[in-house]
């Protein structure tokens, strides 16, 4: 129940962020799966990145994706803002601190609608600390 809530609230988001005059009410299409990313000390140094290959997909398919991020450094972690390149990308954090050895699920949603052909695309999460940014790269081919 809480998923499908947040899945409504980033579709209504999204509909509305990329200029959709009426709500569009959209289910995810595919399951949703689970990735882990581990946070040392060297990649808060230098900056952690992943990419979320979703492979090729249908136009106006949704999918969602859950990363794992589990702190493996000598801190806290604490995700204070996001910045993502296109109003396609819906994500959902915790913005409580993960503790060292502990982990939080970071909630990512693709939406194809309007897509086609190859779409990359960035989501940067900022820590509080003063460490390099986490950025994740979403890749898929529309058709």
């Amino acid at each position: 129940m809480l998923l499908r809530s947040i899945l409504l609230f980033a579709t209504t988001l999204l509909c509305i962020a990329c200029g959709g005059g009426k709500v569009q009410h959209a289910e995810v299409s595919a399951p949703v799966d689970v990735r882990t990313l581990r946070i040392e000390n060297s990649s808060l140094e230098r900056g952690a990145t992943d990419t979320l290959r979703l492979g090729r997909l249908r136009s106006g398919e949704i999918i969602a994706k859950t990363i794992r991020v589990v702190n493996e450094s000598d801190q806290p972690l604490v995700f204070t803002r996001h910045h993502v390149s296109c109003g396609c990308l819906g994500v959902k954090y915790d913005r409580k601190p993960i503790a060292k050895g502990a982990s939080s699920d970071i909630e990512l949603e693709f939406d194809s609608r309007t897509m086609m052909g190859l779409q990359l695309k960035t989501l940067v999460l900022y820590y509080a600390e003063n460490a390099r940014p986490m950025r994740i790269f979403v890749e898929a081919e529309v058709e």
